[in-house]
């Protein structure tokens, strides 16, 4: 056992030894866990966990399935089909507006890259720039609900902007095929899908202009799991955290495991590029704010998320819907223990450059 928790210190990891001792008394307890979409490279730090086995090593044996999309995904969680899973923080927001009770037991990564993409040669260089051009959205797409504040909050007209309904598949193509002039999406997607077939693009975020929902994607869990199973909810925690570190800080090797696990990838041309984008952008989305560099991963500001979440009853909560309490949802209680130094986060960021250039090409 001393062994074991010397190692954990060794890669950063603060957590209490007594965690260790009991779940590990009890053998491998089998854990059903869910990520929110396909296995794509923005989840391949759960496969890394996996393989690397950080949650075996906690004594955890967690099946990961594929999801549906954040809002099924966190209600299946909640609804006890899976122990733990990931989705977005807003869903959580949205579906505790609807009375469904979950808890968040850390923020994996804060910025969610929901934008506008264009094609590198486009004249689009500023919001205003979109007056009268075409643009491409998926309704049932969570990000779709923020273009409106986006134009507002940069003095866009919209009714001069040109909006279409379609599907992500054919969005995507009808930019790439010069049939619209933007796309509106999350950078996780667009980019794997369209860099990753030879297309060059660069975005215009959300975030960069006045509309930054804090909190992308959440380890979530039922509220009577962190009530009657604290270490069990502190080992998941504690091992995904290790497994997104492993991720960040060996970007090659990661993506080695993941195509490991997800081998169909490598069977069309540009399968290995689209987990290698994924997985840059979500790299991006915790390296670009410095929250986990300062407080460790997964910590998260409540005020910010306090903030995310007026933003996601005015946009996409149902009508008299009520303002869910941030502080019962949200907690730092087992986050924060799985730390990087100073030279490991700037080699990080520096590994995830080519990415954040296309994501904030004006940065």
């Amino acid at each position: 056992m001393a062994g074991l928790i010397g190692r954990r210190a060794a890669l950063g990891v603060l957590a209490a030894p007594a965690i260790f001792r009991v779940v590990n008394a009890q053998g491998l307890r089998k854990v059903k866990f869910t990520i929110s979409w396909l296995p794509e490279g923005f989840y391949a730090y759960v496969f890394v966990t996996k393989l690397k086995n950080y949650w075996r090593d906690l004594g955890l044996d967690v099946d990961v399935a594929r999801g549906y999309g954040s809002l099924p995904a966190a209600q299946a969680i909640a609804e006890g089909s899976y122990q733990f899973g990931t989705s977005n923080a807003s869903a959580v927001v949205q579906l505790a507006g609807k009375g469904l009770a979950l808890s968040s037991l850390a923020i994996i990564d804060y910025n969610p890259s929901m934008g506008l993409a264009v094609l590198d040669g486009s004249p689009i260089r500023h919001p205003k720039d979109l007056e009268g051009k075409r643009v491409a959205q998926t309704l049932a797409s969570s990000d779709a609900a923020f273009f409106a504040p986006f134009c507002a909050k940069n003095d866009v007209d919209i009714k001069k902007v040109e909006l279409s309904n379609m599907d992500p598949r054919v969005r995507n193509q009808a930019l790439g095929d010069g049939r619209v002039d933007a796309i509106t999406g999350f950078a996780s997607s667009l980019l794997a899908a369209l860099a990753s077939t030879g297309k060059q693009v660069r975005f215009m975020l959300y975030g960069d202009y006045g509309v930054f929902l804090y909190g992308d994607i959440a380890l979530l869990t039922q509220p009577k799991m962190v009530r009657d199973e604290p270490e069990l909810c502190q080992a998941m925690t504690t091992g995904l955290l290790q497994g997104l570190k492993y991720s960040l800080t060996n970007p090659d090797e990661s993506e080695a495991l993941f195509l490991s696990a997800v081998p169909e990838l490598k069977l069309t041309p540009s399968g290995q590029s689209f987990a290698r984008y994924g997985m840059a952008v979500q790299r991006y989305n915790v390296l670009s704010v410095p929250d986990a560099k300062v407080h460790g991963l997964g910590w998260a500001d409540l005020g910010r998320l306090g903030e995310m979440a007026d933003l996601v009853q005015t946009y996409q909560g149902e009508p008299g819907a009520a303002k869910p309490d941030v502080s019962g949802i949200f907690s730092n209680r087992f986050a924060g223990g799985v730390t990087m130094t100073d030279a490991e986060w700037t080699q990080a960021t520096q590994q995830t450059d080519f990415v954040a250039k296309l994501l904030r090409p004006s940065a």
